[in-house]
C-alpha cells in the first residue's frame, strides 16, 4: 500500500515494514536505492537498484567517478528527513565528506553547490507492507 507520508503508517494496523523508494542524483547521473524502514520508521537498510534486483551493495565495480560519489553520499545522508516530507520531497547534500569544496569560501560551510550543481535526493515514493502481506 502506498502512502504519502511516512508518519501516516502510524494509523496502519499490522505494519511490518515502511519502504521509501528514492533516487540520487548528480550531474545528470541517477542511481536508484531504497530505505527500509521497520514498522515504526527507523531505518534498518539501504538497498541499491542493479536491474530488476535490489541489494546491499551497488554494482561490483563502480568505473565512474560521478556514480562513485553518489553512491558514497547515500551512504553519509541524513535520511530522517524524508520522515517528516511528502513523497516528491527533495534534499540536496554537497558535504564536504563526500566531495571537497574547491571554491575558497568567504563563508565556511560543511555544504555547498558546485560547478556541476547539487548532489540532489528525491523520495519517489513510501510503500507500506504489512504482516498480512
Amino acid at each position: 500500500m502506498e502512502i504519502r507520508n511516512i508518519n501516516d503508517a502510524k494509523l496502519l494496523n499490522n505494519v511490518k515494514e515502511i519502504i521509501q523508494l528514492c533516487e540520487c542524483s548528480y550531474n545528470d547521473k541517477v542511481v536508484d536505492f531504497r530505505i527500509i524502514n521497520n514498522e515504526l520508521g527507523l531505518i534498518e537498510d539501504i538497498e541499491y537498484k542493479n536491474g530488476d534486483d535490489w541489494s546491499y551493495e551497488y554494482e561490483d565495480e563502480i568505473t565512474d567517478n560521478d556514480i562513485e560519489m553518489i553512491v558514497g553520499a547515500i551512504d553519509e545522508a541524513f535520511y530522517e528527513v524524508f520522515h517528516k516530507k511528502d513523497i516528491g520531497a527533495t534534499m540536496n547534500m554537497n558535504h564536504i565528506s563526500i566531495k571537497e569544496n574547491p571554491e575558497p569560501a568567504h563563508f565556511p560551510s560543511d555544504y555547498y553547490v558546485d560547478a556541476k550543481g547539487p548532489i540532489l535526493f528525491t523520495l519517489k515514493k513510501n510503500v507500506v507492507v504489512t504482516n498480512e502481506e
